[in-house]
């Protein structure tokens, strides 16, 4: 164990010593993260509107059509534009505006005159939110015949929106390291190190281990960063600590792991940086990091079940705003460490294979 915590040791001292090299492995996956975090957490701000051409029959200022563009021109989530039909179908034909709603003449009084709406195909969740808005405009009393109640346990706080993608954007900084470390170890065997840790009296899994060693140190480093950050700027509260060190130690231990096993995909430093993004991005995408599971095909939720970044998501947002306690979180962070020795047990193999 003496030569993995050394072999951990020189690592972290040549990443500390080489810039670039600590850029890519502890700042790019914060700011990656950070970035993440402030982008997908809008709802907590001023969000962007939607550009909306309306095209106003002659009457249109008569009931109802008047209520209906006064109610469309109060919802903030809409930016409203005035053209004849022929500009709102060309401006969003070129993709200038979301859609366009046209009031035609004589609606309300002639029973063949319709509202008609046409949405930009490649502008679904946009097309969705101007549905929304037109159906709430046209009977406001029957769009909302409920009364929402909050998720969250009563005397605790609702969860900022900030805190709800905090979890994934902790899951970008730890998948930046470790990409970033499954570079750094190919390129240790490319530059001749590796020859002469075989010169020395210890295994592949010694080697390995202390290639662990340095990564888990790097990423919990990450994830110290990106939950102090979360806190100062994006006003993350942390409600438990104990909840949050076992999570963060199982998610550790699975993208360690994971790195390893990465760097041994290739031979070459361009061959493991693109096999190694592009499994993370595959995991990301699968696991509900990019686009949350509700929105996938049937067949692609099944598939985010076997991907570690969706268990991950799972016990960081039990550790966070869903404050689970420990009983709740100890078979997703099971599975999270089984991924861990898995994936350290097959680098260690294709490693040992390697050398034969």
């Amino acid at each position: 164990m003496r030569a993995a915590w050394a072999i951990a040791g020189k690592d972290l001292r040549l990443l500390v010593r080489d810039r670039m090299a600590l850029f890519w492995a502890l700042v790019f996956p914060i700011l990656f993260a950070l970035f993440f975090g402030s982008v997908m957490a809008g709802d907590d701000g001023p969000r962007g509107r939607i550009d909306v051409v309306v095209v106003a029959g002659a009457g249109a200022e008569a009931e109802p059509g008047a209520s209906i563009l006064t109610r469309l021109g109060a919802n903030p989530a809409l930016a409203l534009a005035h053209r004849p039909r022929a500009e709102a179908e060309a401006a969003v034909a070129a993709g200038r505006a979301a859609a366009w709603i046209e009031v035609p003449a004589g609606y309300g009084v002639d029973p063949g005159a319709a509202l008609a709406l046409a949405v930009d195909p490649s502008r679904t969740a946009e097309g969705a939110v101007v549905r929304a808005a037109l159906a709430q405009a046209v009977a406001p009393a029957a769009t909302a015949p409920w009364r929402e109640q909050a998720v969250v346990r009563a005397g605790r706080p609702r969860p900022r929106s900030t805190e709800l993608v905090f979890p994934a954007a902790l899951l970008w900084g730890l998948m930046g390291c470790a990409a970033t470390f499954a570079v750094a170890m190919v390129a240790e065997r490319a530059g001749g190190t590796d020859l002469r840790l075989r010169a020395a009296p210890i295994g592949p899994a010694t080697v390995l281990a202390g290639k662990a060693l340095a990564a888990a140190a790097a990423s919990a480093a990450d994830l110290v960063l990106l939950l102090v950050l979360g806190w100062a700027v994006l006003s993350v509260r942390i409600p438990a600590l104990l909840p949050l060190l076992v999570a963060a130690l199982a998610v550790t231990v699975a993208f360690v792991g994971i790195s390893l096993l990465l760097s041994t995909l290739g031979r070459t430093v361009q061959g493991v940086a693109g096999a190694g993004w592009s499994t993370l991005l595959v995991l990301a995408m699968a696991g509900g990091a990019m686009v949350p599971v509700a929105f996938m095909p049937a067949w692609m939720q099944g598939v985010a079940a076997a991907s570690p970044v969706s268990w991950a998501i799972r016990v960081l947002e039990g550790a966070t705003w869903r404050q689970q306690p420990l009983a709740a979180l100890a078979g997703p962070c099971l599975v999270l460490l089984a991924i861990g020795l898995g994936t350290f047990t097959l680098a260690a193999w294709r490693l040992a294979k390697e050398r034969r």
